[in-house]
């Protein structure tokens, strides 16, 4: 265990993908094309004459394709290059099938197009990088990107596939931190305690240091510590409980992930950088210089499974404070069975306990949820909804549920 309480794990560099160099290909077996990374179907034959694997395969790339398009949607407005990206993506094959090498559990669109952007951060020399507007001072238009995408991604697929088989979408949005600020001063001044916070899926565990940043929520007061380096701001929207007042005072504070990001390696912070959006420079820079602040304060963070955890962890919590479990677009990502484990280890904990469970991406109906879990049963409130990159809040009318 580290200096911080952060967990050491193997090198990343050990397993079947070998170790990217800086170009971005794998020192293991060199740079092969595309049909290396791509998954074979069998060849089942089948009464209509059409063969099984191949009809299977069509079904996949199909579904994929979807879900391609439906991220190009979602980045119409905010990242023009993406929105492109991704319809290319979707209506091309050979991409697909090396898209489809993603590890299970995975938003397919955000880990292909963080590890293009990664393998271009590592240094790949190829014209691909003109499109990127961190990369190159006077961006191409991306609407002529399409025959730049498929050569690159022929000639690193390798590098790709490696990508898509070993990391994973842990966007560390620091911005989420602006409506944290607002719900965590709520817990308490509804609690009557100081937090211990546990996050569940921390990524780098920047969020662990939300009280180390100023807010700006437009009301003419700038709130947080005098001396913090980054000040975010935010829209807020809807009648907030309470007016933003003084940070919640935090008596202890743990991230787990199952692969936490160190910081302080070059290719996990590389990964943390491809995974903002190439146009998004205010996010690119509450990136940067949340790090820094990391580097004065690092937080403990374990490297494990943190719902099996979650018992001993809040069994540290010391008396006198209300633990604090929370996890941000965290749960999409657990297959259904985990999620059932983690929240039946809040209400057991809570029979013995009381602690707050706060949360998103679990419900049908979208939104923040906070949850308070006791002895006499569980109150759950959807808090409000929130900006998936933190740049608003909209607090709703309390309707709790007893639950």
């Amino acid at each position: 265990m580290g200096k911080s309480g952060r967990v050491r794990r193997p090198s990343r560099g050990s397993g079947p993908c070998g170790r990217p160099d800086a170009a971005g290909r794998e020192s293991a077996g060199g740079r092969r094309g595309l049909h290396a990374a791509v998954m074979v179907m069998p060849t089942v034959s089948h009464p209509s004459g059409v063969r099984a694997g191949d009809r299977w395969r069509d079904m996949e790339y199909s579904a994929l394709s979807e879900r391609f398009i439906r991220f190009a949607g979602e980045a119409a407005g905010e990242s023009p290059l993406y929105e492109v990206l991704a319809r290319e993506v979707a209506e091309d094959h050979q991409i697909l099938s090396l898209a489809s090498r993603a590890r299970p559990g995975q938003p397919v669109p955000n880990l292909l197009l963080a590890a293009v952007h990664d393998v271009l951060l590592a240094g790949a020399d190829h014209p691909l990088r003109g499109f990127y507007p961190d990369l190159t001072p006077c961006p191409a238009p991306p609407r002529a990107i399409a025959a730049y995408l498929r050569d690159f991604c022929l000639q690193h697929a390798t590098a790709l596939t490696c990508r898509l088989q070993t990391r994973r979408v842990q966007t560390n949005e620091v911005q989420r931190a602006a409506y944290l600020y607002l719900v965590f001063g709520l817990i308490q001044e509804e609690m009557g305690l100081p937090l211990s916070l546990i996050e569940i899926g921390c990524s780098a565990g920047l969020l662990l240091l939300w009280d180390r940043f100023r807010y700006d929520y437009g009301t003419g007061a700038i709130l947080g510590p005098a001396d913090g380096r980054l000040t975010l701001r935010a829209e807020l929207r809807g009648q907030p409980p309470t007016p933003p007042g003084r940070a919640a005072r935090v008596a202890f504070r743990v991230g787990v992930d199952l692969n936490v990001l160190d910081v302080r390696d070059a290719g996990d912070l590389r990964w943390l950088r491809a995974l903002v959006w190439p146009e998004a420079s205010e996010r690119r820079h509450a990136l940067d210089t949340a790090v820094r602040a990391f580097e004065e304060h690092p937080p403990r963070l374990i490297e494990g499974d943190g719902v099996e955890l979650l018992p001993a962890l809040i069994d540290e919590v010391p008396p006198g404070t209300i633990p604090v479990v929370f996890h941000l677009h965290v749960a999409n990502q657990m297959p259904a069975s985990v999620r059932e484990r983690l929240f039946e280890h809040i209400r057991s904990v809570g029979r013995r306990r009381p602690l707050v469970h706060l949360y998103n991406n679990v419900h049908p109906e979208r939104g923040l949820y906070l949850d308070v879990v006791s002895s006499t049963g569980a109150v759950r409130r959807r808090l409000g909804l929130e900006d998936g990159h933190g740049r608003w809040f909209d607090w709703l009318p309390d309707r709790s549920v007893t639950l």
